[in-house]
């Protein structure tokens, strides 16, 4: 089904008839891709998981992946350790004023949406040095 054939559809539900004002349907368009986002997260597809190489910079401590991305499914460090992911409000009582470094992170939270979509992450402790390791993530599917 095009996109269009679903807000067609979808004007037929709701008994929308004649022209539609660009408003109209930008808020049909707008209903379509929501539900589309709600579908691409309401499971784990795993045809969707993607893997891309994350650089961990010395004396950094937090990051925005560099694309888009719907959801973090899992962050390895340069030797390939899992680096775990730990709640925010345990992360924060635990970790939060540390300024330990070592070479390679070993716990992860989110730290919320940053300015481009992404989901951005805090990891402790600081990298001493520069490495990189693999962020494996659920992408964010482009509106329709």
């Amino acid at each position: 089904m095009t996109f269009n054939e679903m807000v067609t559809h979808l004007q037929d539900l709701l008994g929308i008839t004649g022209s539609l004002t660009s408003t109209d349907r930008n808020r049909l368009d707008r209903i379509v891709n929501i539900g589309k986002d709600r579908l691409v997260g309401a499971y784990k597809w795993t045809f969707l998981d993607t893997v891309t190489t994350q650089l961990f910079t010395s004396a950094l401590r937090t990051y925005t992946p560099p694309v888009l991305l719907n959801s973090i499914i899992g962050i390895e460090n340069s030797n390939g350790s899992r680096v775990r992911l730990m709640e925010r409000d345990t992360y924060d009582e635990i970790y939060r004023k540390s300024t330990a470094t070592a070479g390679a992170p070993t716990t992860y939270s989110l730290e919320g949406v940053s300015t481009v979509g992404t989901s951005a992450f805090q990891v402790w402790p600081t990298p001493s040095a520069n490495t990189s390791g693999r962020l494996r993530y659920v992408p964010r599917i482009g509106d329709l």
